[in-house]
Protein backbone atom coordinates (compact mmCIF):
# COMPACT_ATOMS: atom_id res chain seq x y z
CA UNK A 1 0.00 0.00 0.00
CA UNK A 2 1.37 3.58 -0.99
CA UNK A 3 2.52 5.24 2.06
CA UNK A 4 -0.01 8.35 2.53
CA UNK A 5 0.81 11.50 4.59
CA UNK A 6 -0.57 14.27 6.43
CA UNK A 7 -1.43 15.88 9.29
CA UNK A 8 -4.42 16.42 11.95
CA UNK A 9 -7.03 18.34 12.43
CA UNK A 10 -10.01 18.35 14.64
CA UNK A 11 -12.60 20.20 12.90
CA UNK A 12 -15.93 20.18 15.10
CA UNK A 13 -16.78 17.90 18.28
CA UNK A 14 -20.65 17.76 19.89
CA UNK A 15 -23.17 15.52 21.19
CA UNK A 16 -20.95 13.23 22.30
CA UNK A 17 -18.57 12.66 19.03
CA UNK A 18 -15.47 14.26 17.42
CA UNK A 19 -14.72 15.30 13.94
CA UNK A 20 -11.07 14.59 12.69
CA UNK A 21 -9.60 14.96 9.83
CA UNK A 22 -6.55 12.50 9.62
CA UNK A 23 -4.36 12.95 6.51
CA UNK A 24 -6.44 13.23 3.90
CA UNK A 25 -9.84 11.37 5.69
CA UNK A 26 -12.47 12.63 7.77
CA UNK A 27 -13.24 10.61 10.41
CA UNK A 28 -15.88 10.38 13.31
CA UNK A 29 -15.03 9.09 16.82
CA UNK A 30 -16.58 8.73 20.22
CA UNK A 31 -15.88 11.66 23.02
CA UNK A 32 -17.96 11.58 25.93
CA UNK A 33 -16.62 14.72 27.26
CA UNK A 34 -18.14 16.84 24.39
CA UNK A 35 -21.78 17.50 25.79
CA UNK A 36 -22.24 20.48 23.68
CA UNK A 37 -23.92 21.07 20.18
CA UNK A 38 -21.65 20.84 17.16
CA UNK A 39 -20.63 24.02 15.44
CA UNK A 40 -20.93 22.99 12.05
CA UNK A 41 -23.14 20.72 11.84
CA UNK A 42 -22.73 20.01 7.68
CA UNK A 43 -19.18 19.19 7.57
CA UNK A 44 -20.26 15.69 9.51
CA UNK A 45 -21.62 14.65 6.54
CA UNK A 46 -18.60 14.14 4.73
CA UNK A 47 -16.82 11.73 6.99
CA UNK A 48 -15.31 9.30 5.20
CA UNK A 49 -15.59 6.14 8.35
CA UNK A 50 -17.36 6.56 11.93
CA UNK A 51 -16.62 4.49 15.07
CA UNK A 52 -19.39 2.99 16.40
CA UNK A 53 -19.52 2.20 20.17
CA UNK A 54 -21.73 -0.88 21.23
CA UNK A 55 -23.54 -0.78 24.85
CA UNK A 56 -20.75 -3.71 26.23
CA UNK A 57 -18.05 -1.51 25.32
CA UNK A 58 -17.12 -2.99 22.18
CA UNK A 59 -16.98 -1.22 18.86
CA UNK A 60 -16.35 -1.46 15.10
CA UNK A 61 -15.32 1.20 12.33
CA UNK A 62 -18.38 2.06 9.69
CA UNK A 63 -16.75 2.80 6.36
CA UNK A 64 -18.85 5.93 5.08
CA UNK A 65 -16.68 6.12 2.05
CA UNK A 66 -14.78 3.70 0.06
CA UNK A 67 -12.56 6.21 -1.20
CA UNK A 68 -9.19 4.08 -0.71
CA UNK A 69 -9.55 4.20 3.19
CA UNK A 70 -7.69 0.68 3.52
CA UNK A 71 -4.07 3.13 2.82
CA UNK A 72 -4.76 4.80 6.21
CA UNK A 73 -2.78 1.97 7.31
CA UNK A 74 0.11 3.21 5.52
CA UNK A 75 -0.40 7.20 6.96
CA UNK A 76 2.31 8.88 8.46
CA UNK A 77 0.89 12.15 10.53
CA UNK A 78 2.83 14.69 10.99
CA UNK A 79 1.92 16.38 14.91
CA UNK A 80 3.85 18.95 16.65
CA UNK A 81 7.66 17.97 16.50
CA UNK A 82 7.52 14.05 15.83
CA UNK A 83 5.42 12.16 13.11
CA UNK A 84 3.06 8.94 14.18
CA UNK A 85 2.02 5.78 12.19
CA UNK A 86 -1.77 5.65 12.31
CA UNK A 87 -4.40 2.36 12.18
CA UNK A 88 -7.53 2.19 12.70
CA UNK A 89 -7.74 -0.25 15.94
CA UNK A 90 -11.25 -2.12 16.77
CA UNK A 91 -11.18 -0.19 20.22
CA UNK A 92 -11.56 3.28 18.34
CA UNK A 93 -8.26 4.37 18.87
CA UNK A 94 -5.89 5.97 16.33
CA UNK A 95 -2.14 5.83 17.56
CA UNK A 96 -2.19 9.58 18.14
CA UNK A 97 -3.13 11.08 21.09
CA UNK A 98 -3.09 15.14 20.44
CA UNK A 99 -4.41 16.06 23.48
CA UNK A 100 -0.67 15.08 24.54
CA UNK A 101 0.88 17.38 22.48
CA UNK A 102 2.09 19.74 25.52
CA UNK A 103 3.03 17.28 27.28
CA UNK A 104 5.45 15.86 24.55
CA UNK A 105 6.98 18.93 24.84
CA UNK A 106 7.57 19.37 28.41
CA UNK A 107 9.05 15.89 27.93
CA UNK A 108 11.75 17.05 25.73
CA UNK A 109 12.13 20.30 27.37
CA UNK A 110 12.97 18.59 30.77
CA UNK A 111 14.91 15.87 28.98
CA UNK A 112 17.11 18.07 27.42
CA UNK A 113 17.40 20.22 30.55
CA UNK A 114 19.01 17.18 32.47
CA UNK A 115 20.56 15.77 29.71
CA UNK A 116 23.45 18.63 29.72
CA UNK A 117 24.57 17.90 32.98
CA UNK A 118 24.44 14.03 32.80
CA UNK A 119 22.82 10.50 31.12
CA UNK A 120 19.44 10.21 31.77
CA UNK A 121 17.66 7.37 32.03
CA UNK A 122 13.95 7.55 31.13
CA UNK A 123 11.19 5.16 31.92
CA UNK A 124 7.73 5.07 29.90
CA UNK A 125 4.84 2.58 31.21
CA UNK A 126 2.29 2.20 29.57
CA UNK A 127 4.05 3.61 25.90
CA UNK A 128 1.23 2.04 23.67
CA UNK A 129 2.68 3.64 20.57
CA UNK A 130 5.88 5.77 21.77
CA UNK A 131 4.90 9.09 21.60
CA UNK A 132 6.12 9.92 25.54
CA UNK A 133 9.62 7.86 23.80
CA UNK A 134 9.98 9.58 21.00
CA UNK A 135 9.65 13.42 22.97
CA UNK A 136 12.10 11.69 25.42
CA UNK A 137 14.50 10.70 22.79
CA UNK A 138 14.87 13.97 20.87
CA UNK A 139 15.14 15.29 24.27
CA UNK A 140 18.40 12.89 24.33
CA UNK A 141 16.99 10.21 26.81
CA UNK A 142 17.88 6.86 27.48
CA UNK A 143 15.05 5.14 27.34
CA UNK A 144 12.86 1.97 28.51
CA UNK A 145 9.56 1.63 27.13
CA UNK A 146 7.20 -0.47 28.66
CA UNK A 147 3.75 -2.00 27.37
CA UNK A 148 2.13 -5.30 28.19
CA UNK A 149 0.82 -5.78 24.42
CA UNK A 150 3.90 -6.62 21.50
CA UNK A 151 1.18 -5.35 18.55
CA UNK A 152 1.06 -1.87 20.58
CA UNK A 153 5.63 -2.34 21.35
CA UNK A 154 5.63 -2.90 17.31
CA UNK A 155 3.74 0.03 17.02
CA UNK A 156 6.31 2.30 18.80
CA UNK A 157 9.24 0.98 17.15
CA UNK A 158 7.75 2.17 13.66
CA UNK A 159 7.09 5.32 14.73
CA UNK A 160 10.54 5.47 16.56
CA UNK A 161 11.60 4.42 13.07
CA UNK A 162 9.47 7.16 11.14
CA UNK A 163 11.45 9.91 13.53
CA UNK A 164 14.50 9.07 12.79
CA UNK A 165 15.27 8.09 16.37
CA UNK A 166 16.06 3.89 15.89
CA UNK A 167 20.14 4.38 16.48
CA UNK A 168 19.40 5.89 19.90
CA UNK A 169 19.31 4.52 23.01
CA UNK A 170 15.99 2.56 23.37
CA UNK A 171 14.63 -0.75 25.28
CA UNK A 172 11.94 -2.58 24.48
CA UNK A 173 10.29 -4.28 27.27
CA UNK A 174 6.87 -6.17 26.54
CA UNK A 175 5.35 -7.06 30.33
CA UNK A 176 2.78 -6.04 32.45
CA UNK A 177 3.78 -2.58 33.98
CA UNK A 178 3.51 -3.97 37.84
CA UNK A 179 5.62 -7.16 37.12
CA UNK A 180 8.47 -4.76 35.46
CA UNK A 181 8.76 -2.17 37.93
CA UNK A 182 8.96 -4.74 40.86
CA UNK A 183 11.63 -6.51 38.73
CA UNK A 184 13.49 -3.21 38.73
CA UNK A 185 13.22 -2.65 42.64
CA UNK A 186 14.74 -5.61 43.00
CA UNK A 187 17.45 -4.83 40.30
CA UNK A 188 18.00 -1.64 42.17
CA UNK A 189 17.96 0.36 39.11
CA UNK A 190 17.65 4.04 38.79
CA UNK A 191 15.59 6.79 36.47
CA UNK A 192 15.43 10.15 36.33
CA UNK A 193 12.15 10.49 34.75
CA UNK A 194 9.04 8.19 34.69
CA UNK A 195 6.55 9.14 32.39
CA UNK A 196 3.14 6.82 32.92
CA UNK A 197 -0.53 7.17 31.21
CA UNK A 198 -2.55 4.30 33.07
CA UNK A 199 -5.75 3.24 31.40
CA UNK A 200 -8.89 2.99 33.32
CA UNK A 201 -8.86 -0.59 33.20
CA UNK A 202 -6.17 -3.30 31.28
CA UNK A 203 -5.30 -6.99 30.67
CA UNK A 204 -2.07 -8.30 30.23
CA UNK A 205 -0.87 -10.82 27.99
CA UNK A 206 -0.90 -13.59 30.81
CA UNK A 207 -4.30 -12.42 31.98
CA UNK A 208 -3.22 -9.68 34.57
CA UNK A 209 -6.02 -6.94 35.32
CA UNK A 210 -5.42 -3.83 35.63
CA UNK A 211 -7.98 -0.73 37.50
CA UNK A 212 -6.97 1.97 37.73
CA UNK A 213 -8.24 2.88 41.67
CA UNK A 214 -7.47 -0.46 43.02
CA UNK A 215 -3.63 0.08 41.54
CA UNK A 216 -2.44 3.05 40.65
CA UNK A 217 -1.72 4.00 44.43
CA UNK A 218 0.56 0.85 44.69
CA UNK A 219 2.51 1.38 41.19
CA UNK A 220 3.49 4.85 42.28
CA UNK A 221 4.76 3.97 45.87
CA UNK A 222 6.77 1.52 43.75
CA UNK A 223 8.11 3.92 41.45
CA UNK A 224 9.06 5.98 44.04
CA UNK A 225 11.89 3.45 44.93
CA UNK A 226 13.43 3.34 41.69
CA UNK A 227 13.63 7.46 41.09
CA UNK A 228 17.02 9.10 41.40
CA UNK A 229 17.55 11.23 44.76
CA UNK A 230 17.41 14.31 42.73
CA UNK A 231 17.55 15.73 38.81
CA UNK A 232 14.31 13.62 38.36
CA UNK A 233 10.68 13.92 36.79
CA UNK A 234 7.47 12.02 36.72
CA UNK A 235 4.46 12.87 34.73
CA UNK A 236 1.43 11.17 35.13
CA UNK A 237 -1.87 11.49 32.95
CA UNK A 238 -5.02 10.13 32.77
CA UNK A 239 -8.64 9.97 30.72
CA UNK A 240 -10.41 8.36 33.60
CA UNK A 241 -13.49 10.29 34.65
CA UNK A 242 -12.90 11.31 38.32
CA UNK A 243 -9.21 11.72 37.56
CA UNK A 244 -8.51 15.34 37.26
CA UNK A 245 -5.87 17.94 37.82
CA UNK A 246 -5.92 18.11 40.94
CA UNK A 247 -6.25 14.55 41.89
CA UNK A 248 -3.66 13.41 40.03
CA UNK A 249 -1.50 15.98 41.59
CA UNK A 250 -2.23 14.70 44.79
CA UNK A 251 -1.56 11.12 44.11
CA UNK A 252 2.09 11.77 43.04
CA UNK A 253 2.94 14.43 46.20
CA UNK A 254 1.70 11.05 48.52
CA UNK A 255 4.65 9.22 46.89
CA UNK A 256 6.88 11.77 45.94
CA UNK A 257 6.69 14.36 48.72
CA UNK A 258 9.77 16.07 47.97
CA UNK A 259 8.99 17.04 44.34
CA UNK A 260 7.20 20.28 43.50
CA UNK A 261 4.88 20.47 40.60
CA UNK A 262 5.94 21.90 37.41
CA UNK A 263 2.77 21.66 35.25
CA UNK A 264 -0.98 20.55 35.95
CA UNK A 265 -3.29 20.90 33.37
CA UNK A 266 -6.66 19.54 31.57
CA UNK A 267 -5.10 18.27 28.25
CA UNK A 268 -7.36 19.62 25.69
CA UNK A 269 -7.50 19.92 21.66
CA UNK A 270 -8.35 23.12 20.03
CA UNK A 271 -10.64 22.62 17.22
CA UNK A 272 -8.99 23.82 13.52
CA UNK A 273 -9.70 27.49 12.74
CA UNK A 274 -12.09 27.96 16.07
CA UNK A 275 -11.76 29.30 19.32
CA UNK A 276 -12.54 26.15 20.74
CA UNK A 277 -11.16 23.53 23.49
CA UNK A 278 -12.07 19.81 23.63
CA UNK A 279 -10.94 18.37 27.08
CA UNK A 280 -9.52 15.54 26.98
CA UNK A 281 -7.96 14.02 30.56
CA UNK A 282 -5.55 15.76 32.76
CA UNK A 283 -2.19 15.41 33.47
CA UNK A 284 0.31 16.35 36.09
CA UNK A 285 4.19 17.28 35.66
CA UNK A 286 6.28 16.70 38.94
CA UNK A 287 9.81 17.61 39.29
CA UNK A 288 12.70 17.43 41.98
CA UNK A 289 15.39 19.74 40.91
CA UNK A 290 16.56 23.53 42.01
CA UNK A 291 17.48 24.51 38.41
CA UNK A 292 14.56 26.62 36.94
CA UNK A 293 14.23 25.58 33.04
Amino acid sequence: MPDVSGSYQLLDAGQFKKLEKVGPYVLIRPSPQAVWNRSTPKIWDNADAEYLRQKDGSGNWHLRKKKGLATLDSCHISYGEARFFIQLTSFGHLGLFPEQKNNWHLIKKVTSFLSEKKKVNVLNLFGYSGGASIAALMGGGTVTHVDASPASVNWAKENVIANGCQHQSIRWICEDVRKFVSKEVKRENKYHGVILDPPTFGRGKKGEVWKIERDLPDLLRQIRKIMTSRNSFILLSAHTPGYGQITLQNLLLDSFKEFRVYDSAEMTVTYHKKNRQLPSGSSCFVVNFDDHL
